[in-house]
């Protein structure tokens, strides 16, 4: 999914993925299915990443996210945006 934002701020492409633990296994494989992506949004609302997992997306320059956090990392770039 791309998320075209405004001004001067490159879109987002989005992988969209329902992990219940989302385990540093599940990003590598969502990695792998979507190589494009910018931000990867576990829309399970029950669903908690692992420790290895989010240092994992960092390494990889990849936002791990839940909704509401997605929605609020949309407002920066770079850094701020991998670490919201």
């Amino acid at each position: 999914m791309e998320v075209e934002r405004e001004g001067r701020m490159d879109s987002v492409t989005v992988a969209v993925e329902y992990e219940y633990e989302f385990s540093e296994e599940a990003l590598v494989k969502a990695l792998d299915r979507h190589p494009e992506t910018t931000a990867i949004l576990n829309a399970n609302p029950n669903g908690r990443p692992t420790g290895a997992a989010i240092e994992h997306a960092q390494r990889a320059g990849v936002g791990l996210f839940k909704l509401g956090e997605l929605m609020g990392a949309l407002n920066y770039t770079g850094d701020d945006f991998i670490g919201y």
